[in-house]
């Protein structure tokens, strides 16, 4: 009877233990990270009791997320390994992406403008800079401008930085000689994500949308 009930107690073992759910690696966090700032990632895994990261960079860690920061701009890789059963099972999954600092892509202005030109600011990056350094002025802005045929302002995108700090975005018109201030609002970008990030001038009557990218 006691060797029955042995038999018995390991072939329900052997049942319970088949029955349980394999875990479930899941990544899905797009090709595309921020650089030079903390950020989370997150796993879409289930059936799970604990996971591993594992970077191409030599870093790892465990946990249901990782927060980190990617100094350099460059192409990275993770091997995200969930387990269950006290590790017994495990499921592995891996996804390559690219780290990027943000950019200013470009500036997109609607509205009624009875100014020759406009000029936007950076204005920390301008102040600080001593120079031209985030501010940009195009010509040909009198008239009226709409979501589908907006005014722009393009900036290379490699070359001017959306800084993870607080900046100030401006807005003038300019006549000649005469600049007309129109409107300004403080972002900070170590928390603002918004793309675009919107400005409306004091008046009502424009509102300016800066739009960023990534490098790659």
């Amino acid at each position: 009877m006691t060797k029955h009930l042995f038999i018995l107690s390991i072939i329900t073992s052997l049942i319970l233990s088949s029955c349980e759910r394999k875990p479930d690696a899941c990544l899905d966090f797009g090709d595309a990270l921020e650089a030079g700032t903390t950020i989370r990632i997150e796993s879409c895994s289930d059936n799970y009791e604990f996971l591993t990261w594992e970077f191409n960079d030599g870093r790892g860690q465990v946990g249901d997320f990782v927060e980190r920061q990617f100094d350099k701009e460059g192409s990275y890789s993770v091997l995200l390994t969930a387990y269950s059963d006290g590790a017994y099972r495990s499921d592995e999954v891996s996804q390559d992406f690219k780290a990027s600092f943000r950019y200013i892509d470009r500036f997109e202005i609607i509205g009624e403008s009875g100014f020759p030109s406009l000029e936007v600011r950076v204005e920390e990056e301008y102040t600080s800079s001593g120079g031209d350094d985030g501010r940009w002025t195009v010509a040909g802005s009198d008239g009226t401008f709409t979501a589908a045929a907006p005014f722009q302002v393009l900036v290379w995108p490699d070359l001017f930085r959306v800084m993870p700090t607080s900046r100030t975005l401006q807005l003038y018109g300019r006549q000649g000689l005469s600049r007309t201030f129109l409107g300004e609002q403080k972002f900070n970008f170590q928390s603002v994500k918004d793309n675009p990030v919107t400005l409306e001038s004091e008046d009502g009557k424009l509102q300016m949308k800066m739009y960023w990218r990534y490098k790659y």
